[in-house]
């Protein structure tokens, strides 16, 4: 019994030295509270494609998939399309130069290209398109030793996004 316990305990101590604790904390702030989930479920929703600055990439699939799943929750019965169709979409109507023009004319102007709007209206078949891009990035790393575990690294990592909705029938 004894041995059994001594051979257990180190093997716990160990197996709680590797374990990696991820925390979320998000928050969110809805602007225009007359827009409601029955207008998105009406007109439909598409995920544009997450853009992101230098050393953010690793965070826009993240970020694209927790999205993808709270909207099918949001909006229930409504047609929302991931980020991944919305790409396949943009794609297969040739409109990824477009798209590019438009975004990059929105993060100069705060404008959005109305022409820009009526074309992914049009291949995306969705009347609203929500739009985000990762910023505000920041990584801290802390490493402590405790006398159980050994060395322990803790690295946090920092990401604002900021979306709007679109809509792509008035622009």
């Amino acid at each position: 019994m004894i041995r059994a316990l001594l051979l257990v305990l180190p093997i716990c101590v160990v197996l709680q030295g590797c374990a990696a604790t991820i925390h979320d904390l998000s928050s969110i702030q809805y602007i225009n509270e007359a827009f409601t989930a029955e207008q998105l479920q009406r007109g439909g929703l598409a995920l544009l494609p997450i853009t992101a600055g230098d050393g953010q990439e690793g965070y826009r699939r993240p970020l694209g998939d927790f999205l993808n799943n709270s909207l099918t929750l949001a909006v229930p019965g409504g047609s929302i399309l991931t980020w991944q169709a919305t790409m396949d979409s943009l794609n297969s109507h040739e409109l990824v130069e477009t798209y590019q023009d438009m975004i990059h004319a929105y993060n100069q102007t705060s404008i959005v290209s109305r022409e820009g709007v009526r074309k992914l209206s049009t291949a995306l078949g969705v009347r609203y398109a929500l739009y985000c891009a990762l910023q505000d990035f920041s990584e801290d790393q802390k490493t402590t030793f405790n006398f159980f575990t050994g060395w322990n690294s803790t690295k946090t990592a920092n990401v604002s996004a900021h979306c709007i909705v679109l809509d792509l029938l008035t622009g």
